[in-house]
């Protein structure tokens, strides 16, 4: 039985990781609206737990994946909120960040998805690019149009 309730608990866990990625965080920013610093939370604390949370968001920027990167760097918005150090235009550049690296990344796995004649694959990373290329202003038609073609023409000549 714990077992059970253990992958619930996980899964639960990791609907919620992603419904805060997929809106953004907009969801976290309503909850972190209503939420009062702790009175038992020095400053020092909340400055230590600031820092830490930045080091291991400039980690994850550089060696995680995008949800793993976005999870973090929702978790550094936070710490640096309470703390009072929250600058906008620094979180806008590691959101950006994220994103055009992901989007690099996305590219790379469709080339991988044709050469192993994964057509499914394919589409949904091609429709992962159209998103996430959006979201900063990157998304060439052109390029989608030209990937969506070869797709089909690699997928219509075997």
């Amino acid at each position: 039985m714990p077992k059970k309730s253990f992958r619930k608990s996980s899964a639960l866990s990791v609907i919620l990781c992603l419904t805060a990625i997929l809106t953004e965080g907009d969801v976290l920013a309503e909850m972190e609206a209503t939420v009062e610093t702790k009175p038992w939370q020095t400053e020092a604390e909340r400055l230590r737990r600031d820092a830490d949370s930045l080091r291991r968001l400039e980690r994850a920027v550089v060696k995680d994946g995008f949800s793993s990167a976005m999870c973090a760097l929702n978790i550094w918005r936070s710490n640096s909120k309470d703390a009072g150090t929250f600058d906008p235009a620094r979180y806008e550049a590691f959101k950006k960040e994220i994103y055009q690296k992901s989007v690099h990344n996305v590219l790379w796995w469709i080339d991988v998805c044709i050469e192993e004649q994964w057509k499914r694959d394919a589409e949904f990373w091609l429709n992962v690019y159209r998103h996430r290329a959006s979201i900063i202003d990157v998304f060439d038609e052109a390029k989608y149009e030209e990937i969506k073609a070869k797709i089909s023409k690699h997928f219509t000549e075997k």
